[in-house]
C-alpha cells in the first residue's frame, strides 16, 4: 500500500482516507452500518491528522469537514442523533473558518450551505423546530446569495429550491401554513424551470461538481429528482 510505504506521503494518505469513505457510502448503500463506520471513522483519522499536520492547508480543513459529515449520516441512521448533531457541527465549524478565510470561495460558501441544511435537518428531528428554522434560514441566505451571483448556474438553482423546500417543511411543523406554502412555492419555481436529465446526459450532483474527479472527495448533497419532491442525498457523502 502506498501510504505505508511512504508514511510521509500526504497525497498518499488523503487517498486513502478517500477510499476509506468510499468503501463506507457502499456499507452504508448496502445497510452495514457497523461496517460503513468502521470505515468511516479510519478515514477520519487520516483526515484529522492531514489537517492537523498542515492547519494552513484548505482542502485538508474541507475534506476533515466531509469525514465529519459522512460519521454524522452513519450515526444519524444508527439513531444516535445527538452523536450525528456533534458530527456536524464540527464540520459547520470547519467550513465557516474556510468560508470566512476567503469570501470569494463559491465552492466554500455551498460548502457551509449545506452544513446549515444538515445541521437544520438534525434539529428538526430532535424537535427543535426554532434551531432548525436558524438553520435553514442561514443556508436559505448563502444559496441565495450563490444564485444571485451566477443566474446561469443550474446547481445553484437546484441548491436554492432544496433550501426553500426545507424551510417549507419547518415552517409547516411550527404550524405557519402560509409561509410554507409561499417556500413551496419557490421551490417549485425554480425545480420546474431546471433542465431535466435525459439517458445520454447524466444527473449531476446537486451540490459536488468535483464528483467526477478521481481524487476529489464529495461533499454531503442531494440529487434533485425529476418531480419536485424531497430530493434523494446521494450515497456519496
Amino acid at each position: 500500500m502506498l501510504a505505508q510505504a511512504d508514511p510521509n506521503d500526504a497525497q498518499a494518505k488523503r487517498d486513502l482516507s478517500i477510499l476509506y469513505n468510499r468503501l463506507g457510502d457502499v456499507h452504508l448503500k448496502l445497510g452495514a452500518t457497523d461496517k460503513a463506520m468502521q470505515a468511516y471513522q479510519k478515514g477520519l483519522g487520516l483526515s484529522e491528522a492531514l489537517a492537523q499536520a498542515d492547519p494552513n492547508d484548505a482542502q485538508a480543513k474541507r475534506d476533515l469537514s466531509v469525514s465529519y459529515n459522512k460519521l454524522g449520516e452513519v450515526h444519524l441512521q444508527l439513531g444516535a442523533t445527538d452523536k450525528a448533531l456533534q458530527a456536524y457541527q464540527k464540520s459547520l465549524g470547519l467550513r465557516q473558518a474556510l468560508a470566512q478565510a476567503d469570501p470569494n470561495d463559491a465552492q466554500a460558501k455551498r460548502d457551509l450551505s449545506i452544513s446549515y441544511n444538515r445541521l437544520g435537518d438534525v434539529h428538526l428531528k430532535l424537535g427543535a423546530t426554532d434551531k432548525a428554522l436558524q438553520a435553514y434560514q442561514k443556508g436559505l441566505g448563502l444559496s441565495e446569495a450563490l444564485a444571485q451571483a451566477d443566474p446561469n448556474d443550474a446547481q445553484a438553482k437546484r441548491d436554492l429550491s432544496v433550501s426553500y423546500e426545507k424551510l417549507g417543511d419547518v415552517h409547516l411543523q411550527l404550524g405557519a401554513t402560509d409561509k410554507a406554502l409561499q417556500a413551496y412555492q419557490k421551490s417549485l419555481v425554480l425545480s420546474e424551470a431546471l433542465p431535466r436529465p435525459t439517458p445520454t446526459t447524466p444527473r449531476r450532483s446537486a451540490t459536488c461538481p468535483s464528483l467526477t474527479r478521481s481524487s476529489a472527495t464529495c461533499t454531503c448533497n442531494w440529487v434533485r429528482p425529476t418531480r419536485p419532491s424531497r430530493p434523494t442525498r446521494s450515497p456519496w457523502c
